[in-house]
């Protein structure tokens, strides 16, 4: 766990960084760039954001990864870009080349795709040049557009699903939304009436 001290530096330094200009949000229909920011060190997590990533570039946009590894080990034999815990300081700053390519790309649509906020992924967000930032709720309130709350779910199924949902009926705006916990059955009740 991050001691407040920790929390309390890492924002700090976050303070310090630039940060990208921002350009007006696309819906997700719209967008061509998709950046995915994510955990690997579960197997149900590549699972689930490969599935999801098979999705998106099935409907034409291309898809860039980084995955984290909560793990020191620096060789690990994954089929797409990720940085380890080795790579991660005390304050939860990554200092890998890997991130640092991720975050000078530009991507319409930036997924972090993790069941709760940390520091280390709102980190490397906020330095992210994204039109729309999608993840999961955290009281850091300007470091995504849009926010899933997924407090009582911890698979990236019911994630992907609220996201896929919500992305698909609205039109993205700047200020972050929190998503109540309905399930997409309720959703499209809601919607219908």
């Amino acid at each position: 766990m991050l001691s407040e001290i920790q929390r309390f530096l890492n924002k700090r330094a976050l303070k310090k960084q630039p940060k990208p200009l921002r350009k007006p949000p696309l819906s997700l229909e719209q967008s061509k760039w998709v950046g995915i920011l994510f955990d690997a060190t579960s197997i149900e997590h590549i699972e689930a954001t490969t599935k999801f990533v098979e999705q998106l570039r099935s409907k034409g946009k291309q898809v860039r990864l980084l995955a984290y590894v909560n793990d020191k080990s620096k060789e690990i034999a994954l089929p797409f870009p990720y940085f380890s815990k080795a790579e991660v300081n005390f304050l939860h700053i990554p200092s890998s080349n890997t991130v640092e390519n991720f975050m000078t790309q530009t991507f319409d649509v930036l997924f972090v795709m993790h069941p709760k906020s940390t520091p280390l992924f709102e980190y490397i967000t906020a330095l992210t040049d994204a039109r729309l930032k999608v993840g999961p709720f955290s009281l850091t309130k300007d470091t995504f557009d849009f926010m899933v709350d997924m407090s009582g779910h911890s698979a990236l199924h019911y994630f992907i699903n609220q996201v896929e949902f919500f992305l698909s009926k609205m039109k993205p705006s700047r200020e972050a939304q929190v998503v109540e916990q309905k399930t997409v059955v309720e959703q499209e009740e809601l919607v219908a009436a």
